[in-house]
């Protein structure tokens, strides 16, 4: 039987073979600024470009804009949890919406779950490692800035409306990416050029030409993440994250000669194998 998740806080016993879905509950004030970065081994003219002078070492900005569908007005209280993840792939499903996998866990029958992490079933002890989800709540103007994101994939989810309402995006190094998350349907969008539609910092974020709904942005499904190494095997043939064809492409991928897809983890040069 699957139960509903279980938060940081008071014990609860769970019934049968539980998810437990762990969120960290301290809430970062709205003036919080997004960061996120995305890295990518291909260069294209119209992908997003680094305004940093050390572009690989650079934590990158995400500007989230969480709006009502419906009027497209932005949305104030509004809760966004973000975390960087090791796979484009690594998302959970769960009773209490879409989560990470290192926030969901199995725990046995009549076990005890509780609030620091540790889950008593019987004689036995152990401890779930900390969700590393962080919180955030939009501003007066819709507005959260999630800052000095590192890594190589980002998971950005807003509200807890459908199961539609996350996005993962790839971390480019030094840049600023502007997205608008619209609820309930959470189709992300980002503006379909590079100009930026944020001015000010910390909480005298405003906004003055935000682009919605922008283009739609794109996840590539790919099954597998390539760390190159020495390069992609001759043939294949890479994306690098950006605008493409109405789209924005969310993080970077390959299509390789056996027809599987991959997210790339570091720059890949194409013929290297």
């Amino acid at each position: 039987m699957v139960g509903s998740p279980v938060s940081w806080g008071s014990p609860r016993t769970a019934v049968g073979n539980t998810i437990v879905s762990f969120v960290v509950i301290a809430v970062i004030v709205a003036a919080s600024v997004a960061v996120v970065a995305m890295r990518g081994p291909f260069n294209s003219p119209d992908s997003v470009t680094s305004t940093a002078s050390s572009a690989l070492v650079s934590p990158a900005t995400f500007l989230v804009r969480v709006v009502d569908q419906s009027g497209v007005a932005p949305m104030a209280g509004a809760t966004v949890v973000a975390a960087p993840i090791p796979s484009p792939n690594d998302v959970a499903l769960t009773p209490g919406g879409p989560s990470i996998n290192e926030c969901v866990h199995q725990v046995p029958n009549g076990a005890y779950v509780y609030g620091n992490g540790t889950v008593v079933a019987g004689t036995t002890t152990f401890t779930i490692s900390p969700c590393p989800l962080k919180v955030y709540t939009s501003n007066s103007t819709g507005w959260v800035s999630i800052n000095n994101a590192t890594g190589v994939w980002y998971f950005i989810k807003a509200g807890n409306v459908n199961e539609w309402n996350y996005v993962v995006i790839g971390v480019m190094p030094g840049t600023t990416v502007n997205m608008a998350l619209p609820l309930p349907s959470g189709n992300a969008t980002v503006p379909s050029s590079e100009e930026s539609c944020v001015t000010g910092n910390g909480g005298n974020i405003t906004s003055t030409c935000t682009k919605v709904p922008g283009l739609p942005v794109f996840e590539p499904p790919t099954t597998i993440v390539w760390p190159c190494g020495l390069g992609l095997p001759n043939g294949s043939a890479g994306t690098a994250q950006g605008f493409y064809g109405g789209y924005y492409i969310a993080y970077s991928y390959a299509a390789l000669p056996n027809g599987t897809k991959a997210a790339l983890l570091n720059d890949c040069n194409v013929g290297g194998l």
